[in-house]
Parts: structure tokens; sequence; C-alpha cells
């Protein structure tokens, strides 16, 4: 660290004397620091005392600098402006940047494949994607993100995409190979892919099957993942039948990359949400990325 901090007795007392010595009047400083005047004297006398030297002249009517006073008002001034102006490139590139949170497989498989349109159309709107693996909140350093809610959920900056509905998906080239698969009855009879998130509560092959009126006890998945884009991969690839949703999905299907080998499917009670902070109004570049979001999974709704 620099030693600078042994050489005044706090970074306060710099902000008093730079103040101080801008307005040549410790009333004016001690109004723009929001700390009374005595507070003012006291930071500068103590600067004084700590440099050995006298940095202003008192008078009845204000204040002025003594030469060393100059001297020291000219770096401390030149210093805090190029503090400053750095800062502000720094908050101007995080603002430049619309923040937005998913799990890996729907920032994967669902807004990759459509952020290349929005750029064309917001050339000047950036985007940094965060990939998480559990529930986050938006908060000051990430402006939205995309959760499974309760479809009833009602809250300020909550905006419902799609409704959840989940149905079997796997590769032509699996089912080139497989048993026969006509009927929900046919699945114990093939390589089922599990999903089991130890962060995120997701529907699985035994409330698929309940949802039928099967039972669940009978099913044993040939393979279980933690991670979906483990499954989507897995399925891909030909080793088995997953359970797939329609954002996550939608893309895939029509590359023609999963199949649905039945139409039987299942819509719950939750839906993917995109979600800004409670407490706040959008930025104007963020409700673009909303609406825009909105009208992209419009028939998902």
């Amino acid at each position: 660290m620099s030693p600078l901090r042994t050489k005044i007795p706090s970074p306060q007392a710099l902000f008093a004397f730079a103040a101080a010595a801008d307005a040549l009047n410790f009333s004016r400083a001690a109004e723009e620091l929001n700390v009374t005047q005595s507070s003012i004297s006291h930071s500068i006398r103590s600067l004084e005392q700590h440099l050995g030297t006298q940095l202003f002249i008192r008078a009845n009517r204000g204040v002025m600098l003594t030469g060393h006073g100059k001297h020291l008002f000219k770096a401390v001034s030149g210093s805090f402006a190029t503090i400053e102006t750095a800062i502000d490139e720094l908050q101007r590139r995080e603002l430049s940047f619309i923040t937005i949170a998913a799990s890996t497989s729907m920032a994967t498989n669902w807004l990759m494949p459509l952020f290349h349109e929005f750029q064309n159309v917001h050339q000047g709107i950036k985007l940094k994607i965060l990939t998480i693996d559990r529930n986050v909140e938006p908060d000051d350093s990430i402006d939205l993100t995309i959760r499974l809610l309760p479809i009833g959920t009602e809250r300020k900056n909550a905006w419902l995409m799609a409704r959840e509905t989940v149905f079997p998906v796997c590769s032509r080239l699996y089912l080139e190979d497989a048993a026969p698969l006509e009927k929900i009855d046919d699945l114990p009879n093939h390589k089922l892919l599990s999903y089991e998130d130890p962060y995120r509560q997701r529907i699985n092959w035994p409330e698929f099957f309940a949802a039928f009126g099967e039972n669940p006890r009978s099913i044993e998945p040939a393979a279980i993942f933690n991670d979906y884009q483990l499954v989507l991969h897995s399925a891909m690839a030909g080793e088995g039948i997953a359970i797939g949703w329609t954002l996550t999905c939608k893309f895939l299907l029509e590359q023609s990359l999963l199949c649905r080998p039945l139409q039987a499917e299942v819509t719950t009670q939750q839906g993917f949400f995109v979600l800004g902070q409670p407490g706040k109004s959008l930025r104007k570049d963020s409700k673009l990325l909303v609406d825009w979001l909105l009208k992209q999974s419009s028939e998902l709704r």
C-alpha cells in the first residue's frame, strides 16, 4: 500500500482541505461535505499539525491559501480529478451493459440464439450474460434474471414469459434402434435420462408419470445428471430420452437436434418469469430487452 496513508492524519482531512481550499471558506466547505464548520476546522488543524506547516491564513472574512497550501491544493485537486474520471469511466462501462442471469441451459439454448437478432435491432445496447446454478434475485449488479415461479406470482417488475410445459425428447438416432414407443406406457422400456437439481426443484420422471396416472415407482433411470445441459447433450447424442422444457428445447426441436417421440405433455402451475428489482424502475435499455423477450416468447404463454 502507498505510504501516503502515514503522511496524512486521515483521508477525510484531504477532503476537508480540498473543499476549503476550493471555496476559501470553511462554512461553505462544511455545507458541501455535509459536516459542521468545527469539523472542517479540526480536520484542517490536524492536517497542518501532521505536515508541520500552515496551509491557510485565517482572516475575518474568510481564508487564504499559503504558498504551501497552494502547492498541496494543486496536487490534491489534480489527483481527485483523475480518480473521479476513472470512476466515471467504470460506471459508464457498467451502465452500458444490461446484465441478465439465467441457468446454463436457458442461456445456451434459448437466450443465445435470440440475442444476435436483438443486437441487430438494438445495436447500441450491449448484453452481459451470467450463468447461474441456483436462483438469484436481481440487484445492483444484475439487471434481470429468468426464474421458474408459481404462475400466480404477483410482484413489481415480474413478467411471465412462458408456462412450464414439459414433454419427452430424444434424438432420431436413438429411435432408430429403440423399442416401440407409441404411448406413455412404453416409456419405462426405454433409457430414461434423469435430471436432479440440488438447488432448484424441477419436474422429473416420477412427477411426469404421475400426471398421467401411472405408477412412478417402476421408473428406473438409465443415467442421472445434476446439470440440465448435460441431460440435453446426452439426449442429442442418442443416449436416451429426457424431459424437455418448451423454452430450452424450442430451437433444438426446430433444428431437428431433438424430436418429440410422443405428443404427451404436462403443463404445471409454474412459469418462467423475467424479473427486475422489485423496488426500482427499469432502465430504458432493460425495459426494451424485457419487451423483446416477452414478444419472442408470446406463443409459449
